[in-house]
């Protein structure tokens, strides 16, 4: 008696479960917040069910927005000078890098509702799914223009494309004093070349860059030679002074060199996702020959799923980027080179103002060395 009990509580608990989530699917397609405690710098209205501006947090928000876009700084900063000028969160608390990065990264802010980004819990307890953020064609609902916005859309877009290209280079790379720091990948293995410094007795301290020592599958190392740093930056000042009239003469011709460069990695990411899908059938083969069982082949099925997302969502972000690129003017990148050229030390291998200015106009240095001979390729943005 008790065992059909608990199997009818257990199936009035479930379906009252999925009418509950049903109802929250209809209010989010209406453009309602459904989404729990509101975010920094809206209040909801319990008539309309909508957000609605909280001026006093608001404030905050465009400072943070204002912060990171407008005056360059890093999420770092910008927590440590909102607490500065005596900002809270929502709960009355200091802002950390963790906190600003989620309110960088909230299309809330931009008038957007979104629903069901995710599945599953990843409870350490409970029986469920393993959480999962899913990609954006998956989003159960995405509605515009729902409530009054923060950010402007191209703002945020801007923002999303330049905090992209900092989870490029690992976290150690971004502070670092060197001027080349987090520019540089061995042409061999793409590995962020290394950089170290070493005092001379007449030359006083120098800047040199690493030799490769990224191991490949097998443990073998790469080993391709570093050199002075200087030869390199030598190379970038060259280069700039180079590109200027390269790109004057695009504009004039109304080309544009990100659009092309973008254009390619979007390709070869296409072609990439295409290879691991082909992947996935083999895999498949494989346990119909009888080669692999069906616990080994969930698990590179897995495997294999999450290459594919990560390179749909690098794919997705290059689209993003492609579309922003699309619109800057070659007279803003001319701008920005001359600005490097005329304000910026080019010859200094520890300045960290001229790598953080570098980053926004570089995209990769490619660097090689056969013997004494030194290859070098630049990758502007």
């Amino acid at each position: 008696m008790n065992d059909v009990k608990a199997t009818l509580g257990r199936y009035e608990y479930l379906q009252t479960k999925k009418r509950l989530n049903e109802g929250k699917l209809r209010s989010a397609r209406l453009g309602n917040w459904v989404n729990g405690t509101p975010p920094l710098g809206y209040d909801y209205d319990h008539r309309t069910k909508k957000l609605i501006i909280n001026e006093e947090e608001a404030k905050a928000v465009r400072m943070i927005f204002y912060l990171y876009h407008e005056k360059g700084y890093s999420m770092d900063n910008t927590s440590f000078e909102m607490n500065r000028l005596g900002f809270t969160t929502k709960r009355n608390d200091y802002f950390t890098v963790t906190k600003i990065g989620r309110i960088l990264q909230n299309q809330t802010y931009v008038g957007r509702i979104v629903y069901g980004k995710s599945e599953g819990s990843g409870h350490k307890h409970k029986k469920s799914k393993t959480l999962r953020y899913k990609p954006e064609n998956e989003w159960l609902v995405v509605v515009d223009d729902a409530h009054p916005a923060l950010i402007s859309k191209d703002v945020y877009e801007q923002i999303q494309i330049q905090m992209t290209k900092k989870r490029r280079i690992p976290p150690k790379a971004r502070y670092s004093g060197y001027a080349l720091t987090g520019l540089m990948r061995c042409n061999r293995c793409n590995a962020l070349m290394n950089f170290t410094k070493k005092q001379l007795v007449k030359a006083g301290w120098k800047c040199y860059v690493r030799t490769c020592i990224t191991p490949d599958p097998f443990g073998n190392r790469c080993n391709c030679r570093g050199c002075d740093a200087s030869i390199v930056l030598d190379y970038v000042r060259r280069n700039i002074e180079e590109y200027i009239p390269r790109l004057m003469e695009k504009r004039d011709m109304g080309e544009n060199d990100s659009v092309e460069r973008l254009n390619r990695k979007i390709s070869g990411l296409h072609t990439e996702i295409d290879k691991l899908k082909e992947g996935i059938g083999r895999i498949k083969s494989l346990f119909i020959d009888g080669m692999i069982d069906k616990e080994e082949m969930n698990g590179k099925h897995e495997e294999q799923t999450a290459k594919i997302e990560e390179k749909q969502r690098e794919l997705r972000e290059a689209e993003k980027e492609l579309a922003y690129a699309s619109t800057e003017s070659l007279e803003d990148k001319i701008e920005r080179l001359e600005i490097a050229r005329r304000e910026y030390d080019l010859t200094d291998p520890f300045s960290s103002e001229t790598n953080e200015y570098l980053k926004e106009l570089i995209d990769c240095i490619y660097y090689d060395r056969v013997d004494d001979e030194i290859r070098l390729k630049i990758e502007f943005m």
